[in-house]
């Protein structure tokens, strides 16, 4: 739905530009931006969303867009997360309550569980359709078999009962998969948001 508001706003302009400056005729006009967006039309699919994934070019490159933001946030807030844990565990001898931060990241990881499924039932029942719903449909689906499979609370290789190393490369990738939370939640109000404008 956002993509062919933005579709349709990009051929009006276009239309309107080669009749003013073409002195071409409204049906001319039409053709040749017709023409020239078919190219943006036609099937495509990229590394950053995978290759089992694809659709319009125009699409496609507007969810790239959106990805490569969305790793950059996510990169930095689970850096930022690193070094407080660190501070925590090493400044303030917080290890001997990793026990603890163990059991509160295994409820974190169902509440998100839960808020994605949820999510996805909302989007799937708002009956349309935006790149946001279809970027969400991509992350999150992984994502909650993740938050599942490696909860702390049942599953053994995801916990922190390894010193040293292993630890933090643990430590890392559940600072990882925490901060991917609000890669849902950002996609989740995209997808509505694109709709009220639509809607204007």
């Amino acid at each position: 739905m956002d993509l062919r508001n933005e579709l349709l706003d990009h051929m009006a302009i276009g239309i309107e530009k080669s009749i003013e400056e073409k002195d071409l005729g409204f049906e001319k006009a039409f053709n040749q931006e017709v023409k020239k967006w078919n190219l943006e039309l036609e099937n495509y699919s990229s590394f950053w969303l995978g290759w089992a994934w694809s659709g319009p070019k125009l699409m496609i490159k507007k969810c790239v867009a959106q990805t490569k933001k969305t790793y950059l946030i996510n990169l930095i807030s689970t850096l930022l997360l690193m070094a407080l844990s660190y501070s925590m565990i090493t400044f303030f001898q917080f290890g001997k309550y990793l026990d603890l931060m163990t059991k509160a990241l295994g409820i974190l990881y169902l509440g998100f569980f839960f808020s994605i499924v949820f999510a996805h039932l909302k989007i799937k029942f708002s009956k349309f359709t935006t790149s946001y719903s279809y970027l969400f449909k991509i992350h999150a689906v992984g994502s909650a078999f993740f938050y599942l499979w490696f909860n702390p609370l049942w599953s053994k290789f995801s916990g922190f009962e390894t010193a040293g190393t292993e630890m933090w490369v643990t430590l890392f990738f559940h600072m990882l998969l925490t901060s991917f939370a609000y890669t849902y939640w950002d996609l989740f109000k995209l997808h509505f948001n694109a709709n009220k404008l639509n809607l204007k």
